[in-house]
């Protein structure tokens, strides 16, 4: 309130000539104290813009730095995914094969046991009948047979001199009518 005192005792001092120039100081003072305000502003302004350039710049070459590296990253997980997916379709495909041989092999097998399986009982029959065929005969014959002919299927063919053929021939190829003659050329003796 003294300073207002002060300036009212001044201004009455005061002719329209000196207050007109001391508001004209004033208000220069007050442009100039604003001029420099603005440009403690600006340079503020100013010198956070280029931080934040720079700091930009320096993201940007890091985000690049680390897209490339995500990218390389990538890049290597697929191929050695490709690399596992074709190792894992070849190991499938030699599996698959191994199986397709094994079961061709097993049904292979399994034919040749149905067939050696019909051939036994072909030959088994044939047995019989011939079995049975030398046993009337026999009977026929009366007690002038041999004595020591067979009565079952059990008969050592190795035994047997074969008439047609050589022995070896004979067993390599046990044929029914290999069996038949021999059973009559018993009989007939």
């Amino acid at each position: 309130m003294e300073g207002l005192g002060d300036l009212d005792a001044f201004i009455a001092g005061c002719d329209a000539t000196k207050i007109s120039a001391f508001v004209e100081h004033v208000h220069r003072r007050f442009s100039e104290a604003q001029a420099q305000k603005q440009k403690k502003v600006e340079t503020v302004l100013s010198t956070m813009h280029e931080q934040l350039l720079q700091l930009s710049a320096g993201k940007k070459v890091q985000l690049n730095s680390r897209i490339k590296e995500l990218l390389a990253s990538l890049n290597k997980r697929r191929d050695n995914a490709a690399e596992e997916l074709a190792r894992c379709l070849d190991s499938a495909r030699a599996k698959k094969q191994s199986l397709v041989h094994s079961f061709q092999e097993q049904e292979k097998a399994c034919q040749v046991r149905s067939a050696m399986h019909g051939i036994i009982q072909e030959l088994e029959r044939e047995m019989k009948e011939l079995t049975q065929e030398y046993t009337i005969r026999q009977q026929e014959l009366g007690p002038s047979a041999p004595a020591t002919a067979p009565a079952d299927s059990s008969v050592d063919t190795a035994e047997i001199k074969p008439r047609h053929g050589t022995r070896e021939n004979m067993k390599q190829c046990p044929s029914r009518r290999w069996l038949r003659m021999e059973w009559r050329d018993l009989l007939t003796d």
